[in-house]
């Protein structure tokens, strides 16, 4: 009886360590049909967002995801550091408004599938028109190792003027809605 129940405490850790855990650590399959966007390329509009002029960060969040919340620190975080020399939009799937940011939000809509991101959170750096990167934050969900925070060396090559380290990156998260 005694190993029985360490065998269903055992296989109950498991199964909330997957929940909790590593099902985030792995990136998120494509979808069919998902865009394979091609960096470089000129960014797809976005309805009363201009793309064209200086540098634009686009995080896409999901409501409801633990890993939206867990980068939401980051994205604050880039946000001030650089909000003079950047425009930051929060693409919510979800109410664009259930979280307070210091940033303009506004529905995903389809603004995720035309940008070739099917799941977050994730973010698109834009300069002067043209698509520099399409990523996750980091590796997995942990934005702490400045070696692999994908998106932050991104936008700050693009506020310099430097070239992008790494343009594209998987996917970690929650799915988008397609």
């Amino acid at each position: 009886m005694k190993s029985l129940l360490v065998g269903a405490w055992l296989a109950s850790v498991l199964i909330a360590t997957y929940a909790f855990h590593w099902r985030y650590a792995t990136p998120v399959p494509a979808p069919a049909g998902a865009k394979d966007f091609r960096i470089g390329t000129p960014a797809p509009s976005i309805p009363g967002v201009n793309l064209d002029r200086g540098v634009t960060f686009l995080n896409f969040t999901r409501e409801g995801c633990p890993c939206s919340r867990f980068v939401e620190p980051e994205f604050r975080a880039l946000a001030s550091k650089y909000a003079n020399r950047a425009q930051f939009i929060n693409v919510v799937e979800g109410d664009p408004q259930a979280r307070d940011v210091p940033v303009r939000s506004i529905p995903n809509a389809d603004v995720g599938r035309r940008f070739g991101v099917w799941a977050a959170p994730a973010a698109v750096v834009v300069k002067d028109g043209r698509v520099l990167y399409v990523g996750s934050y980091n590796t997995a969900r942990y934005c702490s190792d400045p070696k692999t925070a994908f998106a932050a060396q991104a936008l700050a090559a693009a506020v310099e003027n430097r070239p992008v380290p790494r343009a594209r990156t998987p996917f970690y998260g929650c799915s988008l809605s397609r």
